[in-house]
C-alpha cells in the first residue's frame, strides 16, 4: 500500500498554566513498503473549537478526521474520539488503510475544561499501539511522545526521560520563561531523534493552550538555531 505517511515526532508537554504541542515538519511517502522523506514543509498543528490538535501517521486519515473536527460543532472529547473510531472503521472498510497504519496513527489534542469554577488546561493522547480505543490524559508536569517507527529503542528512552525531566510547571506569571524554557527541551530532542531517524526534520511548528485560549505559532523554529530569545511574539500567550 502506498500512500503519504507523518512518521513525525510529536510531543505535548502539559506545564500547569498552558499545554505546549509541537510537531516536527516532515512528511514522507511510502512505495514497496519504504518510507522515503517527501518534504519539510507539513502543518500538522491545526486549531479546533476545543483546543490544538496534531497526529502521527496516515495522512488520509489525519485528514478526514481534521476535517470532521472543524466542519462539526464539536464541544467535547468524547466527540473527537468517536469522530477518530468513525473514520478508522472507515478507513478499514474501505481498504486504505492497513493495521500497522490503524496501530501508528495517533493524535495529541489539548482542551480547556471548566474545574470548580474556574479553566483548567489539559491535554490527551491517542495512541492505539499502546492505549488501544481510549485517550490517554497527560497529567500536569508530565510529558507524551511520539516517535516514528525507525526511532532506536535506546533513543525512545533517553529523549522521553530527558523530557520528563526538564518539565516545569509555571503560573501565568512565569509562563513566558517556562515556554522558552520548554521550547528549548523540544529542540534538544528534535535534534536527537533526527540524527538517528531520517522521518524526522529539525524544523517544527508550536502551539499552546492557556485558560484563554489556544495560541498558534506562525513561524516555525529550526531546532539546530532556535534563537529563542529573539523569537518575535514569544510573549504572546
Amino acid at each position: 500500500m502506498e500512500g503519504l505517511r507523518r512518521m513525525t515526532f510529536l510531543v505535548a508537554i502539559h506545564a500547569g498554566s498552558y499545554v505546549l504541542l509541537a510537531a516536527d515538519k516532515m512528511e514522507s511517502v511510502r512505495v514497496f513498503d519504504q518510507s522515503l522523506p517527501l518534504h519539510s514543509t507539513a502543518s500538522k498543528i491545526v486549531d479546533t473549537p476545543l483546543g490544538a490538535i496534531t497526529g502521527a501517521g496516515l495522512v488520509s486519515l489525519l485528514d478526514a478526521v481534521k476535517a470532521r473536527i472543524q466542519a462539526e460543532p464539536v464541544s467535547h472529547t468524547d466527540q473527537v474520539l468517536s469522530i477518530i473510531h468513525d473514520e478508522r472503521d472507515r478507513a478499514r472498510g474501505q481498504g486504505s488503510a492497513s493495521e500497522q497504519d490503524l496501530a501508528y496513527t495517533s493524535w495529541l489534542l489539548t482542551y480547556r475544561a471548566p474545574v470548580g469554577g474556574d479553566i483548567a488546561v489539559r491535554c490527551v493522547g491517542f495512541l492505539p499501539v499502546l492505549e488501544g480505543r481510549r485517550f490517554v490524559v497527560v497529567e500536569q508536569g508530565m510529558v507524551m511522545p511520539v516517535f516514528p517507527l525507525d526511532t532506536p529503542p535506546e533513543t525512545v528512552h533517553r529523549v522521553t526521560g530527558d523530557l520528563r525531566s526538564d518539565v516545569r510547571v509555571a503560573d501565568e506569571g512565569t509562563r513566558a520563561d517556562s515556554l522558552r524554557h520548554h521550547l528549548g527541551s523540544v529542540c534538544r530532542a528534535l535534534c536527537d531523534v533526527a540524527a538517528s531517524s531520517s522521518q524526522v526534520s529539525t524544523t517544527f511548528d508550536f502551539a499552546v493552550t492557556t485558560r484563554e485560549g489556544t495560541w498558534c505559532a506562525a513561524k516555525r523554529i529550526d531546532a539546530l538555531h532556535p534563537a529563542l530569545d529573539e523569537w518575535p511574539g514569544m510573549d504572546d500567550p
